[in-house]
């Protein structure tokens, strides 16, 4: 868990094994930042985002994740292709 509370969701994109979506309807990050109408795009979880990014890339699982406005906030996680390639090649023992 990060801050606390866990997601509310976790999928696997179905058309591309390289990207899992963390779904929270109500992000705590956002529950403490007003953000002006004229910045109503913006989506403060991308300091989360920023965060899962950091933590996967250095434990060995090179990714990007971004914020997106989709069922609350949705953290979109790319894995980079060596991640998948050795994910299968360890299925393959």
């Amino acid at each position: 868990t990060l801050f606390g509370k866990e997601a509310d969701k976790l999928e696997q994109a179905n058309d591309d094994d390289k990207t899992y979506y963390i779904i929270e309807k109500e992000p705590v990050i956002n529950a403490f930042i007003s953000v002006p109408k004229e910045n109503s795009t913006l989506n403060c979880a991308a300091f989360t985002a920023g965060i899962v990014e950091a933590i996967l890339t250095h434990s060995g699982f090179p990714a990007k994740v971004t914020a997106h406005w989709h069922k609350g906030t949705t953290l979109m996680i790319k894995f980079d292709e060596a991640v998948i390639a050795r994910d299968k090649q360890l299925d393959g023992r």
